[in-house]
């Protein structure tokens, strides 16, 4: 049995929002363990949503 992986974005995006943790794993369908461990690892490496979500400019 296969597993989907979590929408990492959509995790950020949901918590950037103020949704609780729990509240982001049932709108992913991931456990919390995943939520909390995707936000962990998100915060150590200094990535969030509005990292994420610019458009890259062009020089």
């Amino acid at each position: 049995m296969s597993r989907d992986k979590p929408n990492y974005r959509k995790i950020l995006r949901l918590s950037s929002k103020g949704l609780s943790q729990q509240d982001i794993a049932t709108s992913v369908a991931a456990s919390k363990k995943t939520v909390n461990r995707i936000l962990h690892l998100a915060k150590e490496h200094n990535i969030s949503w509005l990292c994420l979500s610019r458009k890259p400019t062009t020089t």
